[in-house]
């Protein structure tokens, strides 16, 4: 009886924070806060000890072409059911592959995905990236920083790269920091 109780309960709590759908003739019940998640890639330039995609292959086994392809359609069926998600671009590192994220925020563009956000080690960040987040007004730019020292932060990364310059970034986007 108390396991019938509380998975009453559960299923009450469950159809209140869902609505129902159809998503390609068959109903489904989707949460109303919906998180899409753009894995890019498991790839990344930096070598962080304590980073958890060390145990991938850390590759990029889906082309370019067919990633896009794969997000427009998956957005359309979303959006035909009336459900527009929050976006998170995100890695390994995203930007390693500029031509899938540029493309990725010209689809976002031309589905009027309202919230979403890029998360970046921020050392390939440049003038044509910072200038087409802009336009697209890309609401959260997560930079990842693990040390407020511009040198060890590059130290734990095991990045060599000039990082980039949060003065120049909010000159081109905007915002606080």
């Amino acid at each position: 009886k108390d396991l019938e109780d509380y998975m009453r309960s559960e299923y009450v709590k469950y159809k209140k924070i869902t609505d129902p759908y159809i998503l390609n003739g068959t109903n489904y019940f989707v949460c109303k806060n919906v998180n899409m998640q753009l894995r890019t890639t498991l790839a990344c330039q930096a070598n962080c000890k304590f980073c958890i995609e060390k145990t991938s292959k850390r590759t990029c086994a889906c082309n370019t072409e067919a990633y896009l392809k794969a997000l427009r359609e998956s957005l359309t069926i979303l959006q035909t059911a009336g459900i527009f998600p929050t976006v998170t671009i995100t890695g390994g590192e995203p930007l390693l592959f500029k031509e899938r994220f540029m493309g990725i925020l010209e689809i976002l563009k031309e589905k009027a995905v309202k919230k979403f956000n890029l998360n970046t080690n921020g050392f390939l960040l440049d003038d044509t990236v910072l200038n087409k987040i802009a336009e697209c007004k890309m609401p959260h730019l997560n930079i990842s920083r693990h040390h407020y020292n511009d040198l060890v932060n590059k130290q734990i990364l095991e990045l060599t790269d000039t990082p980039y310059d949060i003065q120049h970034i909010k000159s081109i986007i905007g915002g606080v920091y």
